[in-house]
This record gives structure tokens, C-alpha cells and sequence, in this order.
């Protein structure tokens, strides 16, 4: 059986923005964030 691993993309040049301030990004154990070359979290 084949498992699904969430994972969150951010593109070459996309942003993620999070005010840090207010929120946090939890990541679980077997998923995660993958952040291509020019991508960025403010």
C-alpha cells in the first residue's frame, strides 16, 4: 500500500508569508516543506 506524505511546495518564485508574530509552521513527523531554489518564508 502506498503512503501519501504531505508536503508543502513553494516554487522557484513563490513566498510563503507568515507573521511569526501571531502563527508558527508546525511540521509533523513524514511530512514537509520543500522550498525550490528562489523560493522564500518571510
Amino acid at each position: 500500500m502506498y503512503k501519501m506524505v504531505p508536503v508543502v511546495t513553494i516554487e522557484s518564485d513563490g513566498t510563503l508569508n507568515i507573521d511569526f508574530t501571531t502563527k508558527y509552521v508546525k511540521i509533523h513527523s513524514g511530512s514537509g516543506i520543500l522550498i525550490k531554489s528562489g523560493g522564500k518564508i518571510n
